[in-house]
């Protein structure tokens, strides 16, 4: 949590492996979901191009 208090100070390398890694924990979570979904017959009400759009522009957020 220190780390991510002191982003202010962080260099591009240190963003670009944060990116990367909330991308990823991001993505395998969407991809989880979407099998907990079809495994108990649950429709899935957001598609790919969906979450795409939310990942982008929450990531431009950051």
């Amino acid at each position: 949590m220190q780390q991510l208090d002191s982003h202010a100070q962080w260099k591009v390398e240190q963003v670009k492996v944060a990116y990367e890694e909330l991308l990823s924990a991001l993505m395998q979570s969407y991809s989880k979901l979407i099998q907990f979904a079809r495994r108990n017959n649950i429709s899935e009400s957001i598609n790919p191009e969906d979450i795409g759009i939310l990942v982008t522009q929450t990531l431009h957020r950051v």
